[in-house]
């Protein structure tokens, strides 16, 4: 490969100063910031513990085996001359070659001058005002996450007074910080692990705290979220480390030496319309490789392009030294390919449908893909060298007809031709081995090449044909593979035959079509009896999130056996009073041409654009008579997008709010009926509960940035409010006429047939059937139009039906990521019908929350 083609991988620049590294640490003695840094060696750590002893307030630096200096963005300084003009960060190493981040956008980060006071966060959490723990909702565990033994009390203490003393509590914002991470055993912060924090208000005196450590999203619960409820006051006193608004990108740690680069960072832009603001810790090594606590290794990284953005401001890389970006064409004809390989595989000969293989024993899904509490399949080793004879096992022999040695002996009352034994292939993950099987000719095929053979599922082999034996490693190291990475049947099977041209040359794999046949038919074996339950939140989860997988096929394909949720039968109950007119005006605008004419104001106003041009629009419309609430808040929009240069967040955020309301949607996915009534408060008093944001989180945002601000509500928002809580009553009053159904323990179900059939499988037992609207147009069609109508909910949906596809598969999961179910899609589906999913198998039914996912 040329170095011209050769992908190039980010250089971090190599800067160097007149001092030698302990003078140039010594020269930033009292704004140090240190971290710990456990020596590999005999080394003690730089935070030892001891009893009734506290240091100095200003610790003292140690050699460089000893410590890590800690990269939180320090104040502009140019106090020290070490080559040039520069500011510095506290506790960098060498300065000079932060000469090159003096740009606007990346010196407004590192301004530490301006902070927002825990005061504009709109919590009274300042002495005794909230007790520890109030509002807690997370168990306190006996011991330690890591170690149960040590006492819970002491290891935290031990925890708090290193944080605190090298000054590891990192406050993004408002809500989040950024902890270092704690090692028990060796009673020290761990070297570049770092975990957010999110403190989330739920009432007027209660928050709960969520964390991205593994112990928290595996049992809610870790060492982190007792940290800040027991010490939250402190907490939410400490400055924040950036200004507001919170970058897409914050520096928080550079290591010694500039080896690491560690980064909080978002999973998408701030400028793009669709972006997530979780973050995920991102450090870039000296050589090059990002490594992300969420993505890995994986150059598809969703964090790394913000991190990446940083660096380039502050010239710390070269711009254009990540690796060339492919154009997308192999891409595209690798799909093709697998398309057309999963084509010959499940048609014509070698079809799996109605023979299948001789193996038909149920086995359990591996270890790796099963929770603590469930069973799993440790699948036995082969010996090559041991295992090259596999005799006939009476019990559990078959054909691939489906004939058994059983019931061929009973059925034909005669006996069978003897047994013989035949040549036959076993692969294994990286080699194959030539092995014998003893079958006997089945008498009901009749057919030479068809032989009763035995199962071999307790020696971890999956019996294809009687020629052809596959181990179970090799079949679940696929399973593995996909589900980490996506990988296709046909680089899967190359891998292979690599690494069997390892073994030998004339080793050959099987063919890419007969691994597609023999793995559907393998995991068709593979027991779904986990229950889909959730050890932490259970099978009713209160958070539940839809995601909807683009795996749609032709409508052709689609036989009487598929029986989603959503599915009407006799049993369904029939609705009259539920009518296509009183379903009218659901939306927050009820009229579409006045939500079309909202809409051009949006677009009217995505630039430049002159006050009185917009508000002449505005005036000649029919909004100011019907909706003189709605007329006066755009007025407010528009006269604040004049001035954006000097309140882009307010605009942003009034221009949110002002898409969500011209949505198609109904009002009540706007807002929920719990947010009414704080709502009608909001428009008497003009106070927003910090909290409301997690029941309305467009009209909270607005809040939020008013807050931070230091402005009052304005009067066109609150009377904004008022109209959105009428609005959302009049609806909820209109259809909420009926109490839910009854569960029905004797529903039959497709849970209780094959679900490769249905296409239906949840873990609990269906409780209720969908109702039948019968003066809802289009309800129950072969086609959902109004789901089809819906706009940016379904954006796949119209490319599925214009080509007659169905719509791919819906995956309910927790925020644990367990699955609770899944089931076909054969039309369209709407909102109603994804929530429904959920709400026929629960006997007690509650108002989760959902997360839609369509993808």
């Amino acid at each position: 490969m040329s170095s011209e083609s050769r992908p190039k991988r980010a250089r971090l620049i190599s800067t160097k100063s007149n001092l030698p590294p302990r003078e140039r640490v010594s020269a930033l003695t009292g704004q140090a910031r240190l971290d710990t840094n456990l020596s590999q060696t005999s080394h003690p750590s730089q935070y030892q513990r001891q009893p009734r002893l506290r240091p100095q307030p200003q610790p003292q630096l140690q050699p460089h085996s000893q410590l890590q200096t800690h990269q939180g963005f320090g104040t502009l300084s140019n106090d020290l001359d070490l080559g040039g003009p520069s500011f510095l960060l506290r506790g960098l190493y060498s300065s000079p070659c932060l000469t090159h981040a003096a740009h606007a956008d990346v010196r407004t980060q590192l301004d530490q001058t301006s902070y927002t006071s825990v005061n504009d966060s709109g919590l009274s959490l300042h002495g005794d005002s909230i007790p520890d723990g109030v509002g807690l909702e997370m168990p306190v565990p006996n011991g330690n996450t890591d170690n149960p033994s040590a006492p819970l009390s002491d290891d935290l203490d031990d925890y708090w007074y290193a944080l605190t003393h090298l000054e590891m509590v990192l406050r993004l914002d408002d809500k989040l910080f950024v902890f270092q991470d704690w090692d028990s055993e060796h009673q020290c912060l761990k070297i570049g692990k770092y975990e957010h924090i999110s403190f989330l208000p739920e009432g007027p005196a209660t928050f709960t705290v969520s964390c991205t450590c593994p112990s928290y999203k595996t049992r809610e619960d870790c060492r982190h979220c007792h940290i800040f409820v027991r010490y939250h006051v402190d907490c939410m006193l400490l400055e924040c480390i950036v200004r507001a608004p919170l970058p897409d990108a914050v520096l928080l740690h550079v290591t010694p030496y500039r080896k690491k680069y560690i980064f909080s960072s978002t999973s998408g832009s701030s400028s793009e319309r669709y972006h997530s603001t979780k973050r995920a810790i991102v450090s870039l090594r000296k050589d090059g490789r990002w490594q992300c606590d969420s993505c890995g290794f994986s150059d598809s990284c969703k964090h790394r392009p913000q991190a990446k953005a940083f660096l380039v401001k502050a010239k710390f890389i070269e711009d254009g030294a990540e690796e060339v970006e492919d154009d997308g064409n192999d891409l595209d004809e690798g799909e093709d390919e697998e398309d057309e390989l999963l084509g010959r595989a499940i048609s014509g000969r070698g079809d799996v449908g109605a023979r299948g293989s001789v193996s038909h024993i149920m086995v359990l899904p591996p270890r790796w893909c099963a929770s603590p509490h469930e069973m799993a399949y440790f699948v036995p080793k082969v010996d090559p060298m041991q295992m090259s004879t596999f005799p006939i096992n009476p019990i559990s022999a078959r054909c691939s007809c489906g004939l058994s040695l059983v019931d061929a002996q009973n059925l034909h009352h005669m006996d069978l031709l003897p047994a013989t034994f035949q040549p036959a292939i076993l692969f294994h993950t990286a080699f194959s081995s030539e092995v014998v099987v003893e079958v006997v000719p089945c008498p009901r095929c009749r057919h030479a090449r068809r032989h009763i053979g035995p199962d071999l599922s307790e020696f971890g082999i999956f019996n294809w044909n009687n020629t052809m034996l596959f181990t179970h490693d090799l079949l679940n190291e696929y399973t593995s593979t996909y589900t980490a990475s996506e990988t296709p049947f046909s680089a899967f099977c190359l891998t292979r035959r690599r690494a069997y041209e390892e073994q030998s040359a004339s080793m050959k794999f099987c063919s890419n079509e007969t691994f597609v046949r023999v793995w559907f038919s393998f995991v068709k074996l593979q027991a779904l009896d986990s229950g889909m339950a959730c050890s932490t939140c259970g099978d009713q989860p209160d958070i539940v999130i839809a995601d909807g997988i683009s795996l749609g096929t032709h409508v052709s394909k689609v036989t009487s056996h598929v029986k989603p949720p959503t599915f009407l039968d006799t049993q369904s109950e029939r609705i009259e009073s539920i009518s296509s007119y009183i379903a009218q005006c659901l939306p927050t605008i009820p009229k579409q041409t006045e939500r079309n004419f909202v809409k051009k104001i949006l677009n009217l106003t995505s630039g430049a654009y002159t006050l009185d041009a917009v508000t002449h629009e505005v005036n000649a419309s029919t909004i100011p008579s019907k909706h003189p609430e709605l007329y006066n808040f755009i007025l407010l929009y528009i006269s604040i997008g004049c001035n954006n240069d000097l309140r882009p967040l307010l605009f942003k955020s009034y221009r949110n709010l002002l898409e969500q309301i011209s949505a198609p949607d109904i009002v009540l996915q706007l807002v929920p009926y719990r947010a009414i009534d704080t709502l009608n408060k909001i428009k008497d008093t003009g106070i927003v509960p910090d909290w409301f944001q997690r029941d309305f989180p467009a009209f909270g945002v607005v809040a939020e940035v008013h807050r931070r601000s230091h402005t009052d509500l304005p009067a066109a928002l609150r009377v904004l409010a008022g109209w959105l809580a009428s609005r959302a009553t009049e609806v909820y009053m209109r259809l909420a006429r009926h109490d839910p159904s009854p569960p029905n323990y004797n529903l039959q179900s497709a849970a209780s047939q094959d679900w490769y059939k249905t296409g239906t499988y949840y873990g609990l037992p269906a409780v209720r059937s969908r109702r039948r609207y019968a003066k809802l147009n289009h309800d129950g069609s072969t086609l959902d139009r109004a789901a089809e109508q819906m706009g940016d909910c379904n954006k796949f949906y119209k490319t599925y039906s214009k080509n007659n596809l169905t719509g791919g598969i819906m995956v309910l999961w927790c925020r644990h990521s367990i699955c609770l179910g899944f089931h076909s899609i054969p039309t369209a589906e709407g909102r109603n019908d994804v929530e429904y999913s959920f709400d026929g198998y629960r006997p007690i039914l509650t108002t989760p929350s959902f997360m839609s996912i369509l993808s």
